[in-house]
């Protein structure tokens, strides 16, 4: 299976020269590049939900609409990586930053160099091609969320937060109010030379990044700001419109999602 890695970086802010980033897995490098990217564009997720609360004495509707919008480095470096380079074992993703360089002049930060690396994602290449599996995974993945998580669904504890796999993986965004904090996010920025270690693990016949040792038991889990970019990078736009109806008198919570695909085109990406 084809995979391709993607690394989106940006230099916030630059001291002297452009600072250079190496790719490697299992030891072995993928790429070496300079990170001279220092424009951002805008992504945005929107969703509506629609509650309708009920019992033998009353009902109320309630309808809350958002859309959230997150600045992202414009470029990406895309590899694709045949997964027989994996050995199912003990493979890692290392990204080292070097030649980051600051100004300390008598000993204070007077400017500094700053990067970026936002998102970082395995998918298999099909997928990533394939806009109609791709929604029908994020709708699935979506609805996980919103009908097992917490507020919204207590009455159900089949999916453990502490457990997801963050698919297909880490960004500057964690969604810190769905899952605990042992299984949120890596940093994925920073100033002077940093290095990032993802292992790579494979579940259910698919290779993804976490950071976990060892094998995350519970369901994969979609962040909204992977909804966000890959609306940006595929140039389709959605709405997730979710509907819930709770029955007190019954004890019951019904939900219902459709993803509403929109025909209008971003073209800010046609050059990354």
């Amino acid at each position: 299976m084809k995979y391709y890695l993607i690394i989106g970086y940006q230099l916030q802010e630059k001291y002297l020269t452009f600072p250079t980033v190496n790719v490697s897995i299992n030891d072995t490098l993928v790429d070496s590049f300079l990170c001279d990217n220092e424009e951002s564009v805008i992504c945005k997720n929107v969703f509506t939900e629609f509650i309708d609360f009920s019992s033998h004495a009353h009902k109320k509707t309630q309808t809350e609409s958002r859309t959230t919008a997150y600045s992202t480095p414009s470029k990406l470096q895309i590899y694709e990586i045949d997964s027989s380079t994996f050995n199912d074992r003990d493979d890692v993703l290392k990204i080292e930053v070097t030649e980051n360089y600051s100004d300390y002049t008598n000993g204070f930060l007077n400017k500094r160099s700053l990067v970026v690396l936002n998102p970082i994602f395995l998918i298999p290449k099909d997928l990533l091609h394939n806009l109609d599996s791709m929604h029908k995974l994020i709708n699935k993945f979506h609805h996980v969320v919103m009908d097992k998580g917490p507020g919204r669904m207590q009455r159900t504890k089949k999916y453990r937060f502490t457990e997801r796999v963050v698919w297909p993986g880490y960004s500057a965004y964690p969604d810190h109010g769905i899952y605990s904090s042992d299984n949120i996010t890596v940093p994925v920025s920073g100033g002077g030379n940093f290095k990032i270690s993802l292992n790579i693990k494979k579940r259910l016949g698919l290779h993804f990044l976490t950071h976990h040792n060892e094998i995350p038991k519970g369901f994969f889990f979609c962040d909204y700001f992977f909804m966000a970019w890959y609306q940006w990078q595929s140039k389709k736009y959605f709405t997730m419109n979710a509907r819930l109806e709770d029955d007190y008198d019954k004890g019951t919570l019904v939900s219902t999602l459709d993803m509403i695909v929109k025909n209008n085109i971003n073209t800010d990406n046609e050059d990354k």
